[in-house]
């Protein structure tokens, strides 16, 4: 099956500009792991793109297409009308394929059953207030808005609008895809100018294409089977990213996006399965550099205005200086240990007595004076997003590669417990609880759930292999 891809950069500079990520590496890291991880099944990827498209993806991280067409400029339509670059790409294809957004990853090929299907899409959508009220806002900006006969009157009264997610879209029927194109651009040329709103994407990609496959009587088959709702796309199900190897397919679609949590997963992700391309993308970003690349300098950050908490500042900031003196090699081995602990404790079976563990090598402890108020805590919990009830005593800290460049965790008693016992020599499990506990089986489960939270959280690393 041929796969193809459409990056329209507007314009816009992608080493400033996000395209709705966090930051703006986190769109090329997406694209990476997009492009990678569908080039790992298919041989024939192809790339529709601009100019600076092209500078960036090929000329400075190439990214392994197996074709590339210049087929954009900065004036093929208005900015906030991105999905109308995806349509023209669909338009002039001449065999079948499925184009692939990139924010969607592949860890597993497309079943063939999806793959020899007429027409295919992500999954179907149940409208709710959510998209009623995005077309209710075009309909009121453009006072008039001209459609297709068979949808007008659906359009403006149904309460559910019919809609398919087309981060993924494709097929083998051309003539239906070629059809459902002609429609979508007709509807874009004929209210582009009244339809300013970047809602009116909503439109004439997705609920256009789900009236004409039900007035048409389509069949297409989703890659998820599922109907959701315009606003149901859970981070569970479509943007974890720790059960990368478990799940045939990844969204991380809308707000996921900004999510920190998810976006440090993309990163780490990378960092294991293709180091190189995530170095190259983190080189492009001199304000972001991450530690031991170029010439080993690192940006001490500078802390949010509201965490007035001096000590913690100049214990972040000291050891900071400490870290900037690692490799790219140093700090690669260790995230590498780190991710092989968190995997380790992702699988319930694997976590056994004659594991050999230790504490990162990197890690740093501070202590919190007695001194501060409940004001300061409260402080420090809302910046480790950690609950309001939370006994604040100690922080760990660790260096990552990932933008974030550090993590930080407050732990309990037990944990640090765990922490003073391991040093930088490995010890197995087994005998990390004779020294902590009894012969109590509950107390037993119990050290053992906490040192699973501390190799998830990389203060503890692993000898075992996870990773290759």
């Amino acid at each position: 099956m041929r796969i193809i891809q459409t990056f329209w950069t507007a314009d816009f500079d992608p080493l400033n500009y996000s395209f709705g990520w966090l930051r703006p590496e986190h769109n090329l890291m997406s694209w990476a792991l997009s492009c990678l991880s569908i080039r790992e099944h298919y041989d024939e990827v192809v790339l529709y793109t601009d100019e600076r498209g092209k500078h960036i993806l090929i000329d400075l991280l190439h990214l392994p297409y197996s074709e590339v067409n210049v087929a954009y400029d900065k004036n093929l339509c208005l900015p906030q009308h991105w999905a109308y670059a995806k349509i023209k790409t669909y338009s002039v294809q001449t065999k079948p394929f499925i184009h692939i957004d990139a924010d969607i990853y592949l860890p597993c090929p497309i079943s063939e059953e999806i793959i020899d299907a007429d027409l295919i899409t992500q999954n179907e959508e149940k409208g709710t207030e959510y998209y009623r009220q995005m077309m209710n806002s075009l309909i009121q900006e453009s006072n008039l808005i001209e459609l297709p006969l068979y949808m007008r009157n659906n359009f403006i009264q149904d309460d559910s609008l019919a809609s398919h997610n087309m981060g993924l879209f494709g097929g083998n029927n051309l003539t239906y895809i070629q059809a459902y194109c002609e429609e979508a651009i007709n509807l874009y040329n004929t209210n582009r100018t009244t339809c300013s709103n970047g809602n009116f994407n909503l439109l004439f990609e997705q609920i256009l294409f789900a009236y004409k496959a039900k007035k048409e009587k389509w069949s297409v088959k989703t890659i998820f089977p599922h109907v959701y709702k315009d606003n149901g796309y859970t981070a569970n199900e479509f943007c974890q990213l720790d059960d990368y190897e478990h799940k045939r397919c990844f969204h991380l679609l809308g707000g996921h996006k900004r999510n920190r949590n998810l976006t440090a997963s993309l990163e780490e992700i990378l960092i294991t399965r293709y180091p190189d391309y995530y170095k190259r993308i983190v080189e492009l970003f001199p304000h972001i550099i991450q530690r031991g690349v170029g010439n080993n300098i690192i940006c001490i950050p500078t802390m949010n205005d509201d965490l007035p908490i001096q000590s913690y500042i100049d214990f972040l900031n000291k050891t900071e200086l400490e870290w900037s003196k690692l490799s790219w090699e140093d700090l690669f081995e260790v995230e590498k240990r780190r991710l092989n602990g968190k995997m380790l404790s992702l699988e319930e079976n694997r976590l056994k007595a004659d594991i050999l563990i230790y504490r990162n090598p990197y890690l740093r402890c501070f202590d919190v004076p007695a001194s501060w108020n409940e004001t300061e805590l409260q402080t420090i919990r809302k910046r480790l997003l950690a609950n309001a009830d939370v006994p604040v005593e100690r922080i760990a800290i660790i260096p990552t590669l990932t933008s974030e460049r550090r993590k930080e965790y407050i732990l309990h008693e037990l944990e640090s417990q765990i922490i003073g016992l391991l040093g930088k020599q490995p010890m197995r499990i087994s005998d990390v609880l004779n020294r902590l506990t009894s012969s109590s089986e509950e107390m037993r489960t119990l050290w053992i759930n906490e040192i699973r939270i501390l190799l998830h959280e990389g203060l503890l690393t692993t000898t075992t292999n996870t990773i290759h």
